[in-house]
């Protein structure tokens, strides 16, 4: 009996490159770590049902790509499956609007979820688990002080970055 192998060759299409042309397109194989890792990230949130769990997906990706390629993707298939993202890329939880995000903590000898003791409604203080989406402060602060590198970092980034987005909106107002 003769079982043949099974083999997949992926392409990419190279940056620049037309879809029409079959030059412009690169065995993953050929393509840097960044490249392989978003052509297979690309290919496996676009295909199929099944809950899927991505464990840094942001590793050997270039904050465009992330925010390009991976978080639109992601977008996407959340309405056909169940994603599960492992991340320090900011971006991810933020622009991928996700429904949940758990904050993790390192206690030395395990990793457990982040809590907190906050006061209830009749004023006790209460453990609370550092989950939820980003409208929830505390996860929204943990988003800014463990993945943006702190509120005074992001603030920076922020005044940094607001000089060029005063100079974008005025030339929207034309």
């Amino acid at each position: 009996m003769v079982c043949p192998d099974d083999v997949v060759i992926m392409y990419f299409l190279r940056d620049g490159g037309k879809r029409e042309n079959s030059h412009d397109w690169q065995p993953v194989t050929t393509g840097s770590p960044g490249q392989r890792s978003a052509a297979m990230l690309s290919f496996v949130l676009h295909h199929g049902t099944e809950p899927l769990v991505l464990d840094q997906p942001e590793d050997d990706l270039d904050t465009a790509w992330i925010s390009q390629l991976i978080v639109p993707e992601i977008r996407k298939s959340r309405w056909r499956r169940q994603v599960i993202v492992i991340t320090h890329n900011a971006n991810i939880p933020v622009n991928a609007d996700a429904e949940r995000v758990i904050v993790l903590e390192n206690n030395g000898t395990s990793i457990r979820v982040k809590t907190s003791m906050e006061p209830d409604p009749t004023g006790s203080l209460q453990e609370v688990e550092h989950s939820g989406p980003i409208e929830v402060t505390r996860v929204r602060r943990d988003i800014q002080d463990i993945l943006e590198g702190g509120t005074e970092a992001f603030m920076s980034r922020e005044r940094r970055y607001n000089n060029e987005l005063n100079t974008y909106r005025a030339a929207l107002r034309g």
